[in-house]
């Protein structure tokens, strides 16, 4: 490395580190996704002699190293963790914000080798344009059961635009992770995973349990954002009926997991909030006027797809399951604590006070909307 340095202005402060030239575009990225304010930079990244630059200098590193520190306790209150609600804490309910709660469990997340080579397969990325769209490669890196290499594949994921190469790397890494990354699964309903895929193992310790209890408040915003653009007018009916069916199934697979062995009821809250608010009537809008495209081929057409659409129903009625089992734990069941939590996030949502009204509405508009 040559002599040369420039000047970056450190996160949150007026203070000056001069860093290595070569640092910035690493630099660029990591303030991108740990700003939470957008502006990523374009893909590939800049290469100087063509060729990428994976390392940092000295001065390079301990600045992210302070941007690290800096900036996920903020990124995790931001998005729920500090909210004073009710968590379920020791077979008990606390109100407090995340980084209060004494429960004896660590909140530590550990930013090391697998976290960086996070960042170095983003600096190394090349793009090719194909007949399909835009291919990444080298592939991304494998999970690895790593803290701080979680925090940071949500960052990514909250960060890349979904359109041109950012997208192709969202493309490209999404259905890498979401298998194994519990706060992505929840997060992308219409993501596949591999078969036997059980993305929520090891997330309810420590740092893990961490982020997705502090990511709440993000997990129910991207189901508002999927509900909106189910709610949108779709060119193609039949591709539309399948990502409804998509929303729905993860939908559903949340609300069993939730159930669970783990019983962490609570932690399905953001589905609650976003279904049971006007997302979900604009989308049965959307699917009362697919009518007359379903079936403008005729009944042996449009019947067989209309029918699929009978799976935004069923999700209603697994809504008003879970619920009505929830409120039916005991208070001296291990996971009573948790049901609660779950009971009282939803208690101001519109329908929760008559689920069952609310379930019966949407089911009569589905049907309807399912008939020639």
């Amino acid at each position: 490395m040559g002599p040369e340095s420039m000047a970056v202005e450190s996160e949150n402060s007026v203070e000056k580190v001069r860093v290595h030239p070569l640092d910035g575009p690493l630099l660029e990225l990591a303030r991108a996704m740990l700003s939470g304010e957008g502006g990523m930079p374009s893909f590939p990244l800049s290469r100087v002699g063509g060729k990428p630059h994976d390392t940092l200098s000295a001065a390079g590193a301990a600045l992210l190293k302070s941007w690290l520190r800096r900036s996920a306790p903020r990124l995790l209150a931001k998005h729920g963790g500090g909210l004073i609600r009710p968590w379920p804490e020791q077979g008990g309910l606390v109100r407090q914000p995340i980084w209060q709660r004494a429960s004896g469990k660590t909140l530590h997340l550990s930013f090391g080798h697998h976290a960086w080579e996070l960042l170095r397969w983003l600096a190394r990325l090349d793009m090719e344009t194909t007949r399909d769209g835009v291919r990444v490669s080298p592939q991304p890196p494998a999970w690895q059961a790593d803290t701080g290499q979680a925090f940071l594949m949500w960052r990514l994921a909250d960060s890349l635009p979904p359109s041109g190469g950012a997208g192709a790397v969202l493309s490209a890494a999404l259905p890498a992770w979401v298998g194994d990354h519990l706060l992505l699964w929840m997060a992308y309903p219409r993501i596949a995973t591999p078969e036997g895929a059980r993305p929520w193992t090891g997330w309810l310790d420590g740092g893990f349990l961490t982020q997705l209890e502090a990511c709440q408040g993000w997990v129910a915003q991207r189901w508002r954002e999927e509900l909106g653009e189910l709610a949108m007018a779709p060119k193609d009916p039949e591709l539309w009926i399948g990502c409804m069916e998509n929303l729905c199934g993860r939908a559903t697979a949340v609300l069993n997991w939730s159930a669970g062995t783990e019983g962490r009821w609570d932690l399905a809250g953001p589905l609650y909030r976003a279904w049971c608010s006007p997302s979900t009537i604009h989308v049965l809008d959307t699917m009362e006027r697919l009518k007359p495209q379903l079936f403008r081929e005729g009944l042996s057409h449009g019947q067989p797809w209309a029918g699929r659409m009978k799976a935004f129903a069923s999700v209603a009625e697994a809504f008003a399951r879970h619920h009505q089992q929830a409120a039916s734990r005991l208070f001296y069941d291990e996971d009573h604590a948790a049901a609660q939590a779950l009971l009282h996030q939803v208690s101001h949502l519109p329908g929760t006070n008559d689920l069952g009204a609310w379930v019966k509405y949407v089911t009569s508009r589905v049907h309807a909307a399912c008939q020639p």
